[in-house]
Parts: structure tokens; sequence; C-alpha cells
């Protein structure tokens, strides 16, 4: 069944709503193949007036609406998001409907046309005239053979769906014809006019019945799915259900406190849903019995249709919003709405003696600044001026009316030439700053640069999917800014009159605490504000893919950046020829993800449920599946392709609230799924525990090229594994502490994924786990790799060598998604090399490159992140003995609580408060050693980059003997061995071997004993204390 559930007569004037900016990116298609399929970015721009009308196809995937605004808009009704917009129609678009196959919408507007649209392509398929004043309403048969319309003259034609010829023509009603509606067995047809409504047989045009009583205009109608049954909706106030057989009123419900302006079916039958005025009712189609009542102030003037599933209602308000609600539970999944924007035209001359402004009818009129004296009145178009603009030097005016462009001596006002090109009004235009130029925008969509003297079109510029409404000039001249409906801006190269850069926004009352934007490269590669990336969606054809599922791959500022500056190294060529927008679409679809089990808002007894997850291949394979719990990696699987599989994963809970999330990729790996959630409650007895602390710190040193070759790293690891020791013997917070720790040639990618696997075995939900590490990092592809102490580049590519022997952004995801710990604080304390064949490393880590691959870890694993920013030269410098990060750290864990900025005083060090008192430091401390420092040619003042993920917990209490800040200052450990290992020992932070071992030494293993205690020895390597061991696992070096 497809019918129109509201006629616009009952519409109020139009009333634009203001909100947050959803804006559109453009179509952007391969010239390599003109038979691939077009690729759109677009946003969730909604109307910008009024919806007249709104219908579902039979599979209840996509949602049509019409507007006041003249436009169609195809959606996404699972996500809401917008697939594209269809334009033709001169005058509003009053009623919208779907073919039963789904393929084909077809729309009335109110200058009595109908157009069909192709679904997939949005393409126009054909125009049909015929009425002699505006369509209310439309239907297709079941069959999808006939389409009929009904109009404001009363008449209803019924039309061949696939020619477009008119078959008849029924004069229905004295009035307007404002709902027509099929029976479900296409025998039958029901249409609203003003106070009734009529039954009508389709085969032969007769009359069956004439249902009246309602004492008001009827707003709605809307046939059970068994055709049965048809309900009514009037502004008097009641809905009435009718029996189609015999044309008998079976009831009437009076409980509505408004006019009611919408009603139709649930897919099963046995529920109606009424819309008045700011609420929605739902009523027991078989007793009458009001189920629920939903209020919104903003939904006055509704249509409404439900999805064919009868899961989802859709209702339409004025002021451009669409609500989709879900029915069972009465929920509002979300609201669509838009903004409105008006046009002003008048220039000042240069030297701002002189106001030029448009008057009507095309005339321009020339004031005296100082004065207000009108100068002089020129005619010069014969219509409305849209846009003014003067040369820099005051000697020409241009100004555009309608699609002509006109130029003008300035100071005499005589015409000199016209510009002619645009297909539709000239909205804007401007002079370059040398005034050799002319910039004009339209609503054709495009650009056009104009030489000023000559009046030759140079450029025409295309990309916008909306009109342009402004245009200006940079001050260099080299690049211009345009301004669209489709609400971006775009900013293009003056020379080659390409597309650099699209930029997008919304205001922070989308919900989010700040202003959310994007900017995007052609190529796809993208910068963005924290929400920012999901401002945009990919619609090819039908299939949606939303920019934040493509953040691991084509989230690159580093790339925006040199893209704005004309990539003078060919960086974005080159990256877009590994990888750019249209390969990873071509990767195929990601697969669809369901949660079997649980279901949602389970209580649970204990702190442990198993999730099922059923995952369809959509045509580009199943690859890593994705377990989160409140945002943290809980674990990953590997899928297939083909045949629908089934993934089983043990989570544990650690809060009496969580969100369970599950992602899955495509095989490559490139585009994500949207995230399936359920929520899962715990009673709080099962999970009050006391945490184990669990400690992994990697230090590396001595790196096999000398010229990579630190200071502090390995010692400050060893530094934090001693304090945390010392942390967790506090029983008040931790049930106990667990070090792993690898230094220098202990760390390979083999050692480094033994640890985690060895802690994924014994690290709980509740536990608190602390990951340190310090080198050499290097981004390769916008990814992440740490250095391992043995890289050499034995003749390779650098990049390649990185990739391979690195330990990489997905070695550390997959790492991380073992440690089931939901607190977890991640360090990253990594320097990168200025020196020989590696300058190629970098300079500093401050790049947006490697800021955006820390990005994109924190992001993966749902962790708190903090990363170092600096050049090599600050690591060899140090401060006190330490790495400036590793001091700041060290530091924080004893006094960040005693802050009057950032601490609250309360005896604990608190994760936030850690954070702070570090990104407080560092810039500190790097300008104390950096300033007055013949090596560094300027003071540096580094800021850590901090990512902050989940709750806000207690570390430590606060004192003062967790960390000496001058340790190490002054006493100088050897590096020369002393003694070497002999037996299998265990490492001790204390001597005596109290508390949990730090870790293992291996036989064969070269040290230098410091102290001796009782039997036990303070062991040290490369310079720095390691631990405690039994003096018997020693020998002395010969």
């Amino acid at each position: 069944m497809s019918s129109t559930l509201t006629g616009v007569d009952f519409l109020k004037r139009l009333g634009l709503a203001a909100v947050a900016l959803f804006f559109a990116l453009i179509a952007y298609q391969s010239e390599a193949s003109e038979e691939r399929q077009k690729i759109q970015i677009l946003t969730n721009v909604t109307h910008m007036g009024t919806v007249s009308s709104i219908a579902f196809s039979p599979d209840g995937k996509v949602m049509v609406s019409g507007s006041l605004d003249k436009s169609i808009k195809l959606w996404d009704a699972g996500s809401g998001r917008l697939l594209r917009t269809l334009t033709g129609h001169s005058g509003v678009v009053s009623s919208v409907a779907f073919s039963p196959d789904g393929r084909t919408t077809v729309s009335g507007s109110s200058e009595g046309i109908l157009k069909f649209w192709d679904v997939a392509s949005g393409r126009l398929l054909r125009t049909l005239n015929g009425h002699s004043s505006e369509i209310l309403s439309i239907a297709f048969s079941p069959d999808g053979e006939t389409a009929v319309s009904g109009s404001l003259e009363g008449t209803i034609k019924f039309w061949h769906a696939a020619s477009g010829n008119l078959l008849r023509t029924l004069n229905a009603h004295t009035g307007g014809v404002y709902s027509i509606a099929f029976s479900p067995d296409g025998e039958s047809i029901a249409s609203r006019g003003r106070l009734d409504i009529k039954i009508w047989e389709v085969a032969s045009d007769s009359l069956l019945h004439t249902l009246e009583g309602h004492s008001d205009r009827v707003t709605s109608i809307s046939f059970s799915p068994d055709g049965s049954t048809l309900v009514s909706g009037s502004r008097d106030r009641t809905i009435k259900l009718w029996d189609v057989g015999n044309g008998q009123l079976i009831r009437t419900f009076e409980a509505q406190s408004g006019k009611v302006l919408s009603v139709a079916f649930s897919a099963e039958g046995k529920t109606i849903v009424s819309g008045s005025e700011g609420t929605l009712k739902f009523w027991d189609a078989a007793s009458g019995r009001l189920l629920r009542t939903l209020k919104d102030r903003s939904m006055e003037g509704v249509s409404a249709a439900f999805s064919p599933d009868g899961r989802v209602i859709a209702f339409a308000s004025l002021g451009g919003a669409l609500k989709l609600w879900d029915a069972a539970l009465g929920r509002l999944i979300r609201t669509l709405k838009n903004r409105s924007m008006k046009d002003i035209s008048a220039a000042f001359s240069p030297d701002g003696s002189t106001i030029v402004s448009s008057g009507l009818g095309g005339t321009l009129m020339h004031w005296d600044t100082a004065t207000g004296r009108l100068i002089r009145t020129v005619n010069g178009h014969s219509d409305y001026i849209s846009s003014i603009a003067v040369s820099p030097d005051g000697a020409l005016m241009v100004t555009s009316s309608e699609n002509v462009i006109k130029l003008w001596d300035a100071p005499s006002g005589r015409s000199l030439r016209a510009l002619e090109g645009h297909s539709n009004i000239v909205t804007s235009v401007a002079f370059s700053p040398d005034g050799r130029s002319i910039v004009s925008g339209s609503r054709d969509r495009t650009l056009k640069l104009w030489d000023a003297a000559s009046g030759r079109l140079l450029q025409t510029m295309e990309g916008h999917s909306g009109g342009v409404d402004s245009v200006a000039f940079s001050p260099d001249g080299k690049r211009i800014v345009s301004a669209s409906s489709d609400a971006t801006l775009k900013l293009w190269d003056v020379e080659y009159g390409s597309l650099l850069l699209t930029l997008v926004g919304a205001s922070a009352d989308t919900g989010d605490k700040e202003s959310s934007w994007l900017a995007m490269t052609p190529e796809g590669f993208f910068a963005a504000s924290a929400h920012g990336s999901k401002l945009l969606h990919v619609a090819q054809g039908i299939d949606v893919i939303g920019i934040h599922q493509l953040f691991d791959t084509l989230y690159r500022p580093d790339l925006v950046r040199e893209k704005l500056a004309g990539d003078p190294n060919n960086k974005v060529l080159l990256a877009a020829q590994k990888l750019d927008l249209r390969k990873i679409l071509e990767s195929g679809a990601p697969p669809r993800v369901k949660i079997a089990t649980p279901v949602n808002n389970i209580r649970i007894q204990g702190s442990k449920i198993t999730i099922d997850v059923n995952l369809t291949d959509r045509g580009g394979g199943i690859g890593r599946v994705e377990f989160r719990v409140n945002g943290v990696n809980k674990g990953n699987a590997f899928g297939g392709s083909g045949q629908p599989t089934v993934k089983r994963k043990d989570l544990e809970f650690s809060a009496e609230e969580n969100v369970i999330e599950v992602v899955a990729y495509n095989s490559q790996g490139l585009i994500a799924s949207l995230p399936v959630k359920v929520t899962v409650k715990v009673d709080k007895t099962a999970i009050n525990k006391l945490p184990t602390l669990y400690v992994m710190a990697i230090g590396a040193n001595d790196y096999s090229d000398p010229a990579l070759r630190l200071k502090y790293a390995a010692s400050d690891a060893s530094a934090l594994t001693r304090v945390f020791v010392k942390i967790g013997q506090d029983k008040d917070i931790y049930s106990n502490v667990i070090i792993k720790s690898l230094l220098n040639s202990e760390i390979t990618k083999e050692t480094v994924s033994t640890a985690f696997a060895d802690l994924s075995q014994i690290v709980q939900a509740h536990d608190v786990f602390f990951l340190y590490v310090s080198g050499h990092g290097k981004t390769v592809g916008g990814k992440f790799v740490f250095v391992p102490p043995n890289f050499r580049l034995q003749g390779r590519e650098l990049p390649i060598a990185i990739v391979q022997d690195g330990l990489g952004q997905n070695n550390w995801r997959t790492w991380l998604g073992s440690i089931k710990a939901e607190k977890s604080f991640l360090i990253f304390d990594t320097y990168e090399s200025d020196t020989g064949v590696h300058s190629k490393i970098i300079g500093h880590n401050t790049n947006p490159e490697y800021r955006a691959a820390i990005e994109k870890l924190s992001k993966a694993t749902g962790r708190t992140v903090m990363a170092s920013s600096g050049p090599a030269e600050i690591a060899l410098q140090g401060y006190r003995a330490h790495g400036v990060l590793a001091y700041a750290l060290l530091e924080g864990l004893a006094t960040a609580d005693s802050s009057k900025d950032y601490g609250n005083g309360n005896g604990r060090i608190e994760l936030h408060e850690l954070i702070e008192h570090v990104r407080y430091r560092v810039p500190q401390i790097t300008e104390l050693i950096t300033k007055n420092n013949p090596i560094f040619k300027h003071p540096y003042r580094l800021r850590p980059q901090h990512l902050v993920r989940g709750v806000n917990y207690t570390i430590t209490k606060a004192f003062k003997g967790v960390f000496d800040a001058n340790a190490g200052a002054t006493a100088k450990i050897p590096t020369r061995p002393t003694h070497v290992v002999i037996k299998a020992a265990d490492l001790f932070a204390n001597a005596g071997g109290r508390g949990v071992a730090i870790r293992k030494l291996s036989p064969g293993l070269l040290v230098t004993v410091v102290e001796t205690k009782g039997g036990w020895v303070l062991v040290a390597k490369d310079g720095s204390k390691r631990g405690f061991v039994e003096h018997t696992k020693l020998a002395p070096v010969r």
C-alpha cells in the first residue's frame, strides 16, 4: 500500500528552522571509467521548508520526502542519512509515493505536474502534465502498473506507470482530492475530499460507498493491511474506523486534544497511530483503546508513515523537520532539520567614499558615504540585481541580474559589456585583488572566471551540488572560496580552476559541547574535529557509507595541509595513487552486523556474558570484528567471505550499566560497518572488587644504528616500574601489582606479542592497565610504528623497512584489544632522529601526520593515550637524568593533586590530574632546557598530545616518597658489566624478594652490580638500576 497521508491544504506558512549545519560535499567521480557508478559525498541536509509528504519504500530501507522548498529527498531509513536530493519542480512538492518494487518514486507538485524518478540513480524518468491545478495525492496500484493522482480540481487521473500514458480521468469530488489509497488487492481505491471519503471500484470507476460523519475537514486516510477497514482523521478532533465492505462506521475515537492531521495503520494492522498538533497517539484498532501518547511541541502540522515492518514511524512537521520514532518503545530515534538563508547586495568603492546598492527593477544607486546623498541611479538590468562589486582601483564595477553579468565604467556609470555563460541566476560576483579577473557564482552550481579587460571566459569550476551563493578571492589572488546552498565552502585554485578543499561545519547546538568541522580533499583525505567525521557520508547508488567508517584510512590532516599548499612534494598525489576514496569503496561494502544475543537492556547476576554476532557478507568480505565495552576494544575476531558467519565472544564488565558495541570491517580492513549496540546491566555486588595494577614498560636506548641511540628511554621505563611497584603496595587501592618490562635488545615484535598474550590471560575488566613505550617512533601512511632497537635499513626503502620490522598500529590495536581492563593509560614517549640517513625518520612529532596516527590509535583501542612531541635532540638533553615526558609523569604521580590549577586536593592522584600536570610541565621544562642552549635555534615549548577516553579514576594516593625529583641527577651508574647471570633469576624492586617479581633475568645476561644488601644485589644495565636479585644467581665477569 502506498498513499499520500496528508494534503498541503492544512500546511501553514513556511517557517524555517535554524539548526546546526550538516553539510554536503560534492560528487566525486573518477575520469578513468564512465561506467563506474557515481560517488556522492553528502550530509544530512534536510529540507529548507515544510515537509509536505513522506513515504517508505516497500522494503523499508529508503524514505522519500517532498517539501515546500520544491525538492524531493531520498533517505536511508536505517541511519537517517541523506542519499540524494532530486530537483526539477518549479512549484512546491505536495505529494510523493514509491512504486511497489521500490525502484521508482513519483512526485506531484503545485503546478499540476507529476515526475517519475529512478531511486538508484536519482535520474528523472518522465514528466506528466494533465492536471490543471495542484496535485494533492499520489498512489501506485499494488502491482505497480498504474499510478493515480488526485488534484485540487477534484479529479483522479489514472496513468500507465511504465509509459506515462493517461488512461482515464475520474471526477471524484466537488473540492480537492486530498488523499488516495489503493486497497491491498488493488480492486478499489479510497479518495478523501473535504468532508467525505469515497470508495471506488477500480475496474468500473463505479462509486461503492460514501463515508460521511466528520464535521470538519478530513485530513488523512489509510487502509488496513488486509483492506477490510479504513481509518480517517479529521480536524473535528476525531478518528473514525470504517468497514470497507459495507461502508458502515465501526467506531469513533474521540480522545484527541487537537485537530487530527495524520493517521496510519501499523504493518500488522493491529495499531493505529494518529498525529495532532504536538501529539502522537497509538490506538488498539480492535478495541479503540488508547495505548500510548507522545508529546512533542515541534510536531505542529504533521504527516506520518509507518515503515513497512511497522517498527519506525516517520513524522514530517512544519519548519522542515523529519522525526523518526520507534513504534514499539515510543522513543524518538532522530530528528533531521536545517536552516534558512537570505541574500543582500551592496558594495563600497575602494576608497570608501561611495556605496553602490541594488534597487527594485534592476536599478543601481550610487550614494555619497559622507552625506548619504544619492549621486546617481543607473538602469542597467531588467530585473533584481543580485550582486555588485567594485574593482580595487575603483575604475570598474560588475553587477549581476538573472543569468547576466554586466561590466561598468564606475566613475561614469557607462555600461561596457555583458558577460554571458551562466544558465541560471548569478548570485555573486567579485574582482581579483589585481582587478584583472572577475569570478561569478550562480544557481547553475558553477563558478566562472572572466578576464576583466576582454570579458573572455577563462575557467568554469564545477563541484557544488547546490547553487553557489557567494564567491571571494584570497588576498594573494591565488585562491577562490565559494559558498553554496549545499551548505559547503569550497576552495579553488585560480590558475588551474581545480578544487582544493571542501569545508563543512556544524554549530555546537547539535548536541556536542563544541562546534564540529571537517575539511576534505577531492581525493577523500580529510581533517576533522572530534565529531566532524560524522558530518559526511558517501552515497553510491543507494548504498551509504559514513565518512567516520573510513576514519582509519582517510583521516589524514597532513595531506589536507599539503593539498592547501598546492601539493608541492606530490604527497597527496602519491598517497591517492596507493589508496583514495574510490579505491576504498571498490574494496566492497562492510558486512552487515546483527547481535543475536544478548537482547538489549538485559540484567545479569554476574559480571560476564557471552555475545553471539551474526555477520553477513555484503560484497566486501568479512574481516576484523571488534568487540567494545563502554568504548574500550575488548577483543578482535576475523571472518571470511561468502556464507553468513557467527562470531562468539566472552565479555566481562566493570560497570553497572554497559554498552556492548560491535563493528566489523570488510576483508581488506578499509571500511567499517556501522556499530551495533546493546546495553547490559550488572548488579553492583558482582563488580565491587579491588583492582590489580598491571604495568607494561618498554624502553629502547641501545639501537643497532648508532645514529638512533637515545639516552634515557630504558632507564625511564625502569624508573616508572619502580614507582608503580611502590604505588601497588597501597592495598586500599590495589590488591596487587604485576609488572612486565622489556628493555633494549629484549624488544622485538615477538617478545612484545608474548608479553601481551601473558597479560591477556590474567587481566580482568575491573583492573587498571598502564603501558609506557619509550624509544623511536615513525608514522608511515598515516599510522604509527614503534621502531625496535634491532632496526636496520639493509638496502630497503625506509617506509618498507619500518613497516616490515616495526611494531605497527595494527599490532598495537590487536595486542591492546586482548587486555580486558577498561581503565587504561597508554603513554608513547617516542622521538625521531634528525641525523644521517635517518633524517627521513623526521624532525618533530608535532607534525599532523604523527598526531593523526596517535588519534587513530586512541580511537581504535578506545583508551586514553598521551604521546610526546619533540625532536631527538631534546630526548638526548633530558632533564634531571630523565626524558622530559617521563620526568613530568614521575613528578605528577607524586604531586599532581596539590596543584591549585588542576588538583582537587583530595589526597589522591587521579588520571585527569596526572594528564593536566604533564600538559603543564612539559612545555615549561622544554623551554627551560632549550633556552639559551646553542644546540637549539630558539626555545621550544613542546606540548604532549593527549586523548582522554572513558572515566576518570584514582591512580594512587599522593605521597612524596613515591618519587625523588632529584634521584639520578648526581649519581652516575657505570655502564661496564661486572657480572653475568648464571641461573634464571627473578628481579624484585626490593631486597629480600619482597613483593612481586618485576621480571625474569635469563642466563648469560651481563649486568652491573651497584650495591649488596644481605645476600641480595642491586643490579643495573646500560646505566640504569633494574632491581634486586639473589647473589647466588650471578658470577663475576672475568
